[in-house]
């Protein structure tokens, strides 16, 4: 509904205003991988950053509860990069719609 869409907007705004290093140049969105077993798995963001190349996913928001969850999903697309032999470092993070980073380590 058009409530949804003004916030989805106002959201993307702050995301893009509070973490402009994601929106570089070196920056892809909606990646596909495929794992080794056939998985099809879609990345929301990788950054090519100075040290690393990051692994984004854009979530609402990150209960304690859907945190757990939340991590496995993007370890899961990290171990598909080094699998397929993404040489640089690998960092992980996932990103709320009030533009907070929370790095995930693994």
């Amino acid at each position: 509904n058009a409530h949804q869409a003004v916030l989805a907007a106002a959201a993307a705004a702050r995301v893009r205003s509070r973490l402009p290093q994601l929106f570089t140049g070196a920056a892809l969105a909606e990646v596909e991988l495929v794992a080794a077993d056939g998985e099809l798995l879609r990345v929301d963001r990788l950054v090519e950053g100075d040290d690393a190349l990051w692994i984004i996913d854009f979530k609402w928001r990150v209960t304690d509860a859907e945190r757990p969850q939340y991590e496995a999903q993007v370890r899961r697309y990290a171990e598909v990069m080094r699998a397929i032999g993404a040489g640089t470092p690998v960092r992980l993070g996932l990103v709320t719609a009030e533009g907070e980073l929370i790095e995930v380590h693994g």
